[in-house]
């Protein structure tokens, strides 16, 4: 008894698809906001610049709370990045 195996030829390589362009890439969201992130940048040193000078507990808690809010808008705004 012999065995047959039907051997089919190799498939024949094609090419898919078209080929590739230019892939545009998007602005980075923090250049979008280039401008505030910009100032709210400059405005940092200038929080520091007040809590470094004396000031009352007040008058400090307020300034932390500023830089604080100022540090958040740029992480959300993506600043640096």
């Amino acid at each position: 008894m012999a065995l047959t195996i039907a051997i089919s030829p190799a498939p024949t390589p094609r090419a898919e698809g078209g080929p590739v362009g230019f892939v545009a890439r998007t602005p980075s969201p923090g250049k979008l906001n280039a401008d505030r992130c910009d100032w709210l940048a400059r405005r940092i040193p200038g929080i520091d610049e007040q809590a470094r000078c004396g000031q009352s507990s007040e008058s400090h808690g307020r300034l932390k709370e500023e830089r604080s809010k100022v540090k958040n808008e740029m992480w959300v705004l993506k600043c640096g990045f």
